[in-house]
């Protein structure tokens, strides 16, 4: 659907261009248990990820051949930022759920165990296509 959409609005000759992060899953101790944390609390996590989008599937949604690049990317959090970064993930427990209270206490242990001056990177790769319509 979002193919059929960006073909309707596009202007000839335009260009679609698909952009995400990529989290870095084991470039850092806290990163690989950061990892072990979004197994843990995470509901549909194995579906959101962007590693699910391979190749053929870029092939498919651009219906010819496009360009890629990569480009790093680091994100430095306090815990209070680190928690809104967590919370704004759509596969995340909401306030309301039972086990809220138990990650958010988690996730200040896992801080404390990992900050340094108070401050989480975060490592990420930056992932471009394009492709003209």
């Amino acid at each position: 659907r979002a193919r059929a959409e960006f073909s309707r609005i596009l202007r000839p000759s335009g260009a679609i261009v698909l952009i995400w992060n990529e989290r870095q899953l084991d470039t850092t101790p806290f990163l690989i248990d950061y990892e072990q944390f979004l197994l843990k609390y995470a509901i549909d996590y194995e579906k959101a990820r962007h590693e699910n989008v391979d190749q053929r599937a870029l092939r498919e949604f651009f219906g010819n051949d496009y360009h890629a690049a990569t480009f790093p990317n680091l994100q430095e959090f306090d815990f209070a930022g680190l928690r809104g970064r967590l919370l704004s993930a759509s596969y995340m427990p909401s306030e309301t759920d039972a086990i809220f209270g138990q990650m958010t206490e988690d996730l200040r242990v896992l801080f404390a165990k990992h900050n340094e001056n108070d401050r989480i990177k975060v490592f990420y790769d930056t992932n471009v296509y394009c492709a003209r319509a």
